[in-house]
């Protein structure tokens, strides 16, 4: 009998506990973050479909709240990537309040969500003028090759120009776009790379498109010794020739192989700007830096000796 009973109290306190987490359990559900006619803050994007005008920064409030159910009424999660996007097809007035529909309300994911409700039921929108312009972009770069690689020709971007909508006060003024820097140091050979347009300090301008392709050419670097190139010849200024010592200079090329050895010698200038020598008193000396001139602009230079001596003879004969 006592055995009877015993069992009989366990199995009680088991169908209890079994109660006890039904109960618990569907409270949880009821109250948790992810029943439906939950409410969830969502952003608002707006599209202008009128060519002539732009958004003047974002909608007031930028973000709304919005309570979704399923249509099943089950246990849903709200994607990530809803948002209300706003069309507006015309505008007659540079602000405007627009009442947001629930048909605008896009989950993104393809799930079908039943809006209940949208708070505030309304934004408010600015607009001004826009412009449409054909701008070229601007590459840059940072970082350098590695010592053994040397360009063999520009880099070329490919498309040169964008197509750029947005406020006027923002897109009339712009000579170039700027793109994000190609990082050199990570080039190990000739190839393409991709890059997006800088569009930082352009809000809700469109660019199209808004990447684009650089071709990278690279080759083996090396250097050539061009001996003995004549200093150019200078005057005072006036009649008088002054001297130069020393008269030749050795120039020392650095670049791509193809483009280092397709110079001719005869091609270059060493000179001395006027500027350094002018008003020199006779027998005054002065030590300058040379230049060089005819260099391929993808290739580097070094003159050895930098630097000579010009010197204004005190008489015609000295």
């Amino acid at each position: 009998m006592a055995q009877v009973l015993g069992l009989l109290t366990h199995n009680g306190q088991l169908k209890l506990a079994a109660a006890a987490l039904a109960i618990f359990l569907w409270a949880l559900v009821e109250t948790g973050p992810d029943t439906p006619g939950q409410i969830a803050t969502v952003p608002v994007v707006v599209s202008v479909q009128d060519t002539s005008w732009t958004t003047s920064g974002f909608p007031d409030p930028s973000e709304v709240e919005v309570e979704f159910s399923s249509p099943a009424g089950e246990v849903v999660r709200m994607p990530r990537d809803v948002r209300i996007r706003v069309p507006i097809r015309l505008v007659s007035s540079p602000d405007s309040d627009v009442v947001l529909r629930r048909e605008w309300v896009d989950f993104g994911s393809g799930r079908r969500l039943d809006v209940e409700r949208i708070i505030p039921a309304s934004v408010r929108i600015s607009f001004e003028e826009a412009v449409t312009r054909v701008v070229p972009f601007s590459l840059s770069t940072q970082g350098a090759l590695p010592t053994h690689l040397a360009f063999a020709g520009a880099l070329g971007v490919n498309p040169q120009v964008a197509r750029v909508r947005g406020a006027s006060r923002l897109v009339e003024g712009l000579d170039n776009l700027p793109l994000v820097p190609i990082d050199l140091s990570r080039v190990r050979a000739s190839g393409i790379v991709t890059t997006a347009v800088d569009v930082r300090g352009l809000p809700g301008v469109e660019v199209s498109p808004g990447v684009v392709t650089v071709g990278v050419r690279v080759e083996e670097a090396m250097e050539r010794l061009l001996p003995g190139i004549e200093v150019v010849p200078l005057s005072d200024g006036g009649t008088g020739v002054l001297r130069v010592d020393p008269a030749v200079v050795d120039v020392r090329l650095r670049g791509a192989r193809t483009v280092v050895t397709a110079l001719d010698p005869g091609a270059l200038q060493v000179w001395i700007p006027q500027d350094l020598v002018t008003g020199m008193s006779p027998g005054e000396e002065r030590r300058v830096r040379v230049q060089v001139e005819g260099v391929p602009e993808l290739a580097s230079w070094q003159a050895t000796p930098e630097t000579v001596v010009v010197r204004r003879p005190r008489s015609g004969r000295e």
